[in-house]
């Protein structure tokens, strides 16, 4: 009986272990994707790349509406509860938002000839990967080193990224002169940020992990 219960729990963990992978696998997908947007020039490739972004990001909501389900069906878990939803609803908000940069973008036909989102796009791209690292060391880290070098590295992209932020800004009311363009812009950056704050809460749920089940 006991090693039927035995099966049946491991059966259940590893079901959020592949869950977890898939969603850190399909954000990295939405991260590249916003990255060639960001680099593309001809604006109806752009189009075209936006509504790839959307597609990858109803594909992300799928996977993480699955980890909520099997949250909801079973008892036993290979984390805390809280963990696992929050480590989940963080990787949900990181693909929305990077989703949402792209309509933005397109919304507003910005021109990406932009140093200043390029610089950004580029700090969320290095966070993101850096969240899925971590992520993709859950099934099974040794004493927790990968995943704490992993956090270590987004929070030194969130600490760049403050910096870049109001770099961008200041370059942007001093180069552009166009109130609308301005308002559109810093907009953006500040999407952009936020990516940037939802990998760092990410990164406190993966901490979390570490200190209670290294």
């Amino acid at each position: 009986m006991s090693f039927i219960l035995f099966k049946l729990f491991k059966s259940n963990n590893k079901e959020f272990y592949d869950l977890f992978e898939k969603s850190s696998i399909q954000l990295q997908v939405i991260s590249n994707l916003l990255h060639l947007l960001v680099k593309e020039k001809d604006f109806n490739e752009r189009l075209k790349l936006g509504q790839d972004l959307i597609l990858a990001g109803k594909e992300s909501e799928l996977i993480v509406h699955r980890i909520f389900v099997q949250l909801s069906k079973n008892y036993v878990t290979p984390f805390d509860r809280e963990d696992i939803y929050g480590l989940a609803k963080s990787i949900e908000s990181i693909g929305d938002y990077m989703v949402i940069t792209s309509k933005k973008i397109n919304l507003y036909k910005l021109t990406t000839d932009d140093k200043s989102l390029e610089i950004m796009v580029e700090s969320v791209s290095l966070a993101v990967e850096a969240v899925c690292q971590g992520v993709l060391e859950l099934r099974s880290f040794k004493k927790g080193k990968e995943i704490i070098a992993a956090i270590v590295k987004i929070n030194e992209i969130s600490d760049t990224t403050i910096n870049n932020f109001y770099q961008c800004i200041d370059s942007l009311f001093e180069e552009e002169e166009n109130i609308k363009v301005i308002i559109k812009r810093r907009e953006i950056y500040q999407i952009l940020e936020t990516i940037i704050e939802r990998c760092k809460q990410a990164g406190v749920f993966l901490e979390s992990i570490v200190i209670k089940y290294a």
